[in-house]
């Protein structure tokens, strides 16, 4: 809900010991440097797996190891 409608949203950051499903799925310019920064700050949940959910746009620029680097911690990479 923090992000809803967030369209124009490029960079992000800040977010260390994120342990809570994150939809940045409005953001569709946000740069793939914000949301790796994102995934390398976030908590290890690999006990209790959650959801980082992307616009289709962002998601697409995503390489198959920055995916495999957030499910390595727990993190489901999810596009919509």
């Amino acid at each position: 809900i923090m992000f809803i409608n967030c369209s124009e949203l490029t960079t992000l950051g800040g977010f260390t010991g994120l342990k809570l499903d994150l939809d940045l799925s409005s953001s569709s310019k946000l740069t793939v440097e914000s949301v790796m920064n994102v995934i390398a700050n976030a908590a290890d949940m690999t006990s209790s797996p959650k959801t980082l959910t992307l616009h289709a746009n962002v998601y697409a620029k995503l390489t198959e190891e920055q995916i495999a680097t957030a499910t390595a911690k727990g993190w489901n990479i999810a596009e919509k």
